[in-house]
């Protein structure tokens, strides 16, 4: 079998089962194969080896189950960067890139040098670390990254342990775990920052937390309450039940003039 047969194949699979079929069988061929999506489109003429095509089959199954591409790729890319993910963890939006883009700029406003930068429900870690990431080796900032140069410490917190697994993982493949000033602190809220005494210390408190009603949680999508964790989708009765507690103790760690980020719907 060829490459041009084996998305012909996959199409006809998924086709009507998912939003995005054709994207999506690109997407799960690429990886049974090892090359790029570019490569698969640029090649309908390589041959799919039988250990290719028994891996391709088992992707596009678990596809059909309506499994995420993203669990079944292992990553995610955000911010320009692959994150991994899998069911211990949400799934990065898209959306979220305004979250840390918007928290770049504040971080450039402030020219935050020496402080305290805080991911409240972390999961991934995809937010804080593309803040670390860009934060210290980006045009964002105004001030010179010289050897030396004081840099802003990071926090990244959760109340799931697997999830801050993942986050610790995620920083080890990008290259930040040997930085300074990273830390992960389990714990539900801002419960970590009180525990560590992070008392009018934080400049900057981003957090992308559960926000669905807990009544809502059942008629979500099959790819969405079937696989990802339910813990970081929950938001309580109303939805609310992170962002108020975020609203109303946030004050307590943030510095006179700290900013409190919080992604919403």
């Amino acid at each position: 079998m060829e490459v041009r047969d084996a998305l012909s194949l996959g199409r006809q699979a998924l086709s009507g089962k998912t939003e995005h079929f054709a994207r999506d069988v690109a997407l799960l061929l690429a990886h049974a194969l090892g090359c790029t999506v570019e490569d698969v489109y640029l090649h309908p003429e390589r041959v799919v080896t039988p250990q290719e095509y028994d891996a391709y089959l088992y992707f596009l199954k678990r596809r059909i189950n309506k499994e995420p591409v993203a669990y079944i790729l292992g990553y995610k890319e955000f911010m320009g960067k692959k994150f991994k993910v899998d069911k211990r963890v949400l799934i990065p939006r898209p959306e979220t890139e305004i979250l840390v883009e918007t928290a770049l700029k504040i971080m450039a406003d402030m020219e935050i040098k020496d402080g305290i930068i805080c991911d409240v429900c972390c999961g991934s870690g995809a937010v804080g670390l593309s803040l670390m990431g860009w934060g210290r080796f980006s045009c964002f900032f105004r001030y010179p990254k010289g050897a030396g140069e004081p840099s802003p410490s990071f926090v990244l917190t959760d109340i799931s342990q697997e999830a801050l697994e993942v986050a610790r993982e995620n920083a080890r493949n990008l290259g930040l775990d040997c930085q300074d000033g990273l830390r992960f602190l389990h714990g539900d809220c801002l419960e970590p920052l009180r525990g560590a005494g992070l008392f009018n210390q934080v400049d900057l408190i981003v957090s992308n937390p559960p926000y669905i009603p807990s009544g809502e949680i059942e008629h979500l999508d099959d790819e969405i309450k079937n696989f990802e964790p339910i813990l970081a989708l929950d938001g309580g009765a109303c939805g609310t039940r992170f962002i108020n507690t975020l609203i109303e103790e946030a004050p307590d760690f943030l510095k006179s003039g700290g900013h409190l980020l919080i992604e919403i719907g």
